[in-house]
């Protein structure tokens, strides 16, 4: 049972602060920057161009007994998307250093969108720039006591996924700090396993959402219907890329689409009572005159 504690936040009133009042749709550039900067400025481009509200990329520390034991990291690490000949030196070869996360975020707030990170540890977690207005806790750490006391103590509002892990929402006190996304840890997930309506057990908490690593967008727009307020999706500047997360990824063009369709379905909820919309007296008139004559 995935348990949430409540959160203490200085700096915002709600999630909402963050989000702006709307559905937030964040990239997740994950690893796809391979590494290297130069890429990470590249994929936030990307973003910037498609009209997201933030990119997103993700932290851990490397130190022996902190994520990982001494054997994951020396153990041999081979395959098609391997970047070294072990996992301690594969994920060295992938991982950002905090300081290049900051020139990140600053990067992204010059091209007028957000930039957080993903922490997977406690260490992680201590060491987050203060200018960082949100964190993510990801599905794989999601019940990890220690990390989730640390994110708390950033004071920021907190999102996190739920992949891998059940949830109830007695578990939550309802927070306004706190934003809940479904999550099914499948890359990439098929449709019959993303599980939109599970967002309706969410309710516990003020801001729901989804992290998705389907194929398409027609289910992000179907999750804005049924209530999400954050949307994560990963981001890619070429599907075949070497790297896991590139397969479950939209290309640029396809996350301006997600984009834009999901402005048209916020649009288009409009409001939850019937009402006459301007022009539409005229129309019926001429319409009711025309049924008359039948």
């Amino acid at each position: 049972m995935l348990e949430i504690g409540a959160v203490k936040n200085e700096t915002f009133e709600s999630i909402a602060e963050v989000t702006r009042g709307r559905c937030y749709i964040v990239a997740e550039i994950g690893c796809n920057h391979q590494g290297r900067v130069a890429l990470a400025r590249e994929l936030i481009d990307a973003c910037a161009w498609a009209g997201v509200d933030c990119a997103k990329g993700q932290k851990r520390c490397l130190d022996e007994g902190v994520l990982f034991s001494r054997a994951e990291l020396d153990r041999p690490y081979l395959g098609p998307h391997a970047f070294a000949s072990t996992y301690g030196k594969h994920r060295e070869v992938l991982e950002l250093s905090w300081s290049e996360h900051q020139e990140l975020h600053d990067y992204a707030h010059s091209r007028g969108i957000d930039y957080t990170v993903s922490v997977w540890d406690p260490v992680s977690a201590s060491q987050m720039p203060g200018d960082f207005s949100w964190v993510k806790v990801p599905s794989a750490c999601a019940q990890w006591e220690e990390l989730r006391e640390s994110v708390r103590d950033l004071c920021k509002p907190i999102v996190i996924s739920t992949g891998g892990s059940v949830w109830d929402d007695r578990d939550a006190p309802s927070s306004p700090w706190l934003g809940v996304l479904q999550c099914t840890s499948l890359y990439p997930t098929p449709h019959e396993c993303v599980d939109l309506r599970a967002m309706a057990a969410m309710r516990g908490v003020d801001c729901i959402g989804l992290s998705g690593h389907h194929e398409g967008i027609a289910i992000d727009m179907a999750a804005v219907a049924l209530g999400a307020r954050i949307l994560e999706r990963h981001v890619t500047l070429d599907r075949t890329m070497r790297g896991t997360d590139h397969r479950s990824s939209l290309e640029p063009r396809g996350l301006r689409m997600l984009v834009e369709g999901v402005r048209e379905v916020e649009a288009a909820l409009g409001s939850k009572q019937k009402r006459i919309h301007p022009g539409e007296t005229e129309t019926m008139t001429k319409l009711r005159t025309e049924a008359m004559r039948r």
